[in-house]
């Protein structure tokens, strides 16, 4: 049976609980797979009694991770570390299968709905040509796996309003010799970018999207004190709730909150957000469940 170990050990008590949630929606769906649960298993009771799912308590071990990873015998790695934290893990544990590991994220178009497979988040602080030459690839072969999608097309994002450098017009020059390359578009253009992949910068694309979360953030309260401050916002905030439910669903930390792959070990590896829903770590196990089928990380080479 396929197997997926989770890191919980770096949870407080209500993110665990809020994990421990996400973990029973995914399972009343899945059953033809096996959970290690590592974590403090005296917040952990909503999954305790759930079948196939084994808890590696760590209240009183501060090493019960790392016993439990050198057991091996799992096919994908889920945790709720930062992504630095990750890479150490990974370094220390698993073998790198490509020279330009990077990892990636799938966010909805805006519009359309649309999945777009978005990389590179961050492995490393400055990209290369070559890296992102190697991104290209292997974000290629990614989308195919999981997608079965056989005629993919890739975009590259820059910075809007900001001059090329020469670097940056080298990296295009190179990518435009793939038939795959469709255009270049701008940051401010990321959520209806209406592509299979979407390249970039790891910089512009965490300064677009934390953009993209704070105007979410301000607008919302602003929202919210006119309608507590005022019978008219009020009395009109009710005619348009669902549609802001739905524009909160559609944006607000959509980009990441589906789980961030890191590609390029021999093991499927997967990070979460820690202020995810618990609908979103229930997402996240099923891109999980389904890199785990698919034998996921063998095909990165």
């Amino acid at each position: 049976m396929n197997t997926i170990l989770i890191d919980l050990t770096t949870l407080n008590k209500d993110e665990l609980k809020m994990a421990s949630y996400g973990i029973k929606l995914f399972f009343h769906k899945i059953k033809d797979l096996s959970l290690i649960v590592v974590g403090e298993s005296n917040n952990l009771l909503t999954i305790k009694d759930l079948d196939n799912i084994k808890i590696i308590d760590s209240t009183n071990n501060e090493n019960a991770l790392d016993e439990t990873l050198s057991n091996n015998i799992f096919s994908t790695f889920v945790s709720f570390r930062n992504k630095s934290k990750i890479v150490d893990i990974a370094n220390n544990n698993f073998n790198k299968t490509i020279d330009s590991p990077l990892y990636a994220s799938f966010f909805a178009n805006a519009y359309t709905g649309r999945m777009t497979l978005l990389g590179d988040l961050g492995y490393k602080s400055f990209s290369a040509k070559e890296d992102f030459l190697s991104y290209k690839e292997t974000l290629k072969i990614a989308y195919k796996e999981l997608f079965e999608n056989k005629d993919v097309k890739f975009k590259f994002l820059l910075a809007s309003n900001l001059k090329r450098t020469d670097e940056t017009k080298d990296i295009i020059s190179n990518l435009k010799n793939d038939n795959c390359f469709d255009c270049e578009i701008g940051s401010n253009y990321l959520l209806e970018a209406d592509t299979d992949i979407l390249l970039g910068d790891a910089t512009i694309i965490q300064a677009t999207i934390s953009g993209i979360n704070q105007g979410v953030t301000v607008y919302n309260e602003y929202l919210e004190n006119g309608m507590k401050n005022s019978f008219q916002y009020k009395f009109g905030g009710l005619f348009i709730k669902k549609l802001m439910e739905s524009f909160n669903s559609s944006i607000d930390k959509k980009i990441t909150s589906g789980g961030m792959m890191l590609l390029g070990y021999d093991k499927n590896i997967i990070g979460i957000r820690n202020d995810t829903t618990s609908i979103g770590v229930s997402s996240c196990l099923n891109l999980a469940n389904k890199m785990t089928k698919l034998n996921f990380a063998s095909k990165l080479k």
